[in-house]
């Protein structure tokens, strides 16, 4: 086959036109779009390494923040767990104070009942003894007993005290003295003398006298002037000393 330079020309022609169409209608359009893709693909990278670098940030800030939070959940915690020991220790405090105050408060409610149940008995044992004791002083009670308590009763109205004598002088100072006297046993004549006598004494005007018989006094006599009674009989000591020992 003999060569053809003319051919040969050609062809070197249309290659150069086939490399210069491709170059121009499809090599740069190419690369653009490579250099296009590239730039993205290093936006895209930029991009992904600055949300990288946030997501870092946020993750750091965010343990930053989880220890933030555990530090202060923890000493919460601590506050708290003091705050209910110290709670529990007014609690604890307020409810030994109340038991104590209840505590003494029925010592207190026992005692007073100890005390009453107490005084009740003396009372009682006073009160029988009372009884005994008027029971055995109205059978040994005479006579004769109640003949020595006028004459101490006289012997004890001489030696009454001025302010004594100025109140039974005070009695009846205007009005006409009325003096009545109790007695167990009937009196004599000499000791209606007697203690009219002796009564008189401290008045100007003439006494009134009436006599009764209460065997209740048991032995011994009681004189009523006015207001003012003086009192010689065992029923009168025995009723003082009862008052005098149940406190009345």
């Amino acid at each position: 086959m003999a060569f053809n330079w003319s051919t040969f020309f050609l062809e070197i022609i249309n290659f150069l036109v086939l490399v210069w169409l491709i170059k121009h209608f499809f090599y740069k359009p190419v690369c653009n779009i490579i250099d296009k893709r590239r730039l993205a693909i290093e936006e895209q990278l930029v991009s992904a390494r600055a949300l990288q670098a946030d997501a870092e940030n946020v993750k750091e800030q965010y343990e930053s923040r989880l220890s933030d939070w555990e530090q202060e959940k923890n000493q919460q915690q601590k506050a708290l767990n003091l705050a209910l020991d110290d709670e529990k220790k007014k609690k604890f405090a307020l409810l030994d104070k109340q038991l104590r105050e209840e505590e003494q408060k029925n010592f207190l409610v026992q005692k007073k009942q100890l005390e009453m149940l107490e005084e009740k008995n003396q009372r009682q044992a006073l009160d029988q003894g009372a009884s005994f004791t008027a029971a055995l002083l109205k059978m040994l009670s005479s006579e004769a007993l109640e003949n020595k308590l006028i004459e101490l009763f006289l012997k004890n109205l001489e030696n009454l005290s001025s302010e004594q004598q100025e109140e039974l002088k005070n009695i009846y100072a205007e009005d006409k003295p009325e003096v009545t006297i109790v007695t167990a046993y009937p009196l004599s004549q000499i000791h209606r003398d007697k203690l009219e006598q002796s009564i008189q004494i401290y008045f100007k005007n003439t006494l009134q006298c009436e006599y009764h018989m209460n065997q209740e006094i048991i032995a011994g006599l009681r004189v009523n002037m006015g207001s003012y009674v003086l009192r010689a009989n065992l029923n009168d000591e025995l009723s003082f000393f009862s008052a005098a020992a149940n406190g009345r």
